[in-house]
């Protein structure tokens, strides 16, 4: 009796029963996994259940609609994994090195991993009823939500200001997305052309477009050339500021001096007097 109240004792408990997170996440799984597969139109609740080995009932308790699963599976997660990427903002900042290659590569890194979650969403975004059903919408707040997370890692560094610096950030990101998803939804077929393009390449050629800006010929340069192309363009960029900020103070000057008083009257002079002024005086 004892031996048998012991094994009795040793047997594992009951089934724990799943928390409505765990089981969201699995119905999210698997819809994630069907939607890529058939796409929106082809994806059923039915199916859906199936997969997630739930019943039916059960589904729609968490999601009353094929929409709303729709958003959970895929807009949600596309919230969270595209947008947790720039977190860090060490990491993804442009480098003096890489230019713009930190901030491009987690879109392209992304887009290329669920590409064709991507397709699904744009083909939904793509469907006649798309704006009565908010999905216009929705896709555009995961838009300018990027932009509003990407943009100051440009506004802060001189890797945007070639393409007109902090005003410019918003459209240079909403660039770089669809460069990003036309990389990704074409690199079967960018393969397997004869240049053999590849995405990596790609992006880094795009990054470095903002040397060719100044008439510099990029495309044999080293690495160690490149970095030097960069410190160059850098220190070109700081002079033309410089001289943009003297030549503000000197007219500032010159107006202060056509109404200077002198011996009684008012002497009217202009940069370029007082710019041959400093060269007669200087050293």
């Amino acid at each position: 009796m004892a031996d048998a109240s012991a094994a009795q004792g040793e047997r594992p408990d009951k089934r724990r029963r799943r928390s409505s997170k765990e089981v969201e996440a699995i119905i999210i799984r698997a819809a994630q996994e069907i939607f890529a597969e058939v796409g929106y139109e082809g994806a059923t609740m039915r199916e859906v259940a199936r997969r997630s080995g739930i019943h039916e009932p059960t589904l729609y308790r968490h999601f009353p609609s094929k929409d709303s699963l729709f958003d959970a599976a895929v807009f949600a997660q596309f919230d969270k994994q595209l947008l947790g990427v720039y977190e860090n903002a060490a990491a993804t900042a442009p480098s003096d090195t890489e230019g713009l290659v930190p901030v491009l590569d987690p879109m392209l890194s992304f887009m290329r991993s669920d590409r064709r979650l991507v397709i699904t969403a744009l083909d939904r975004t793509l469907r006649p009823d798309a704006r009565d059903k908010g999905i216009i919408q929705r896709s555009a707040s995961l838009v300018e939500a990027l932009i509003d997370k990407v943009s100051p890692l440009l506004e802060q560094h001189e890797a945007a200001q070639p393409f007109g610096g902090k005003d410019a950030a918003p459209a240079l990101v909403a660039l770089m997305l669809s460069s990003a998803i036309g990389l990704a939804l074409l690199e079967p077929i960018l393969e397997e052309t004869r240049y053999s393009l590849s995405p990596e390449s790609m992006v880094r050629q795009m990054a470095k477009r903002r040397m060719s800006r100044v008439g510099l010929d990029v495309a044999n340069l080293s690495d160690e050339g490149s970095v030097k192309v960069i410190e160059l363009i850098h220190r070109v960029l700081d002079a033309n500021r410089a001289a943009s900020q003297a030549q503000v103070e000197l007219e500032h000057l010159a107006r202060w001096g056509s109404t200077c008083p002198q011996n009684g009257g008012s002497v009217s002079f202009g940069p370029h007097d007082i710019e041959a002024h400093l060269h007669t005086h200087a050293g």
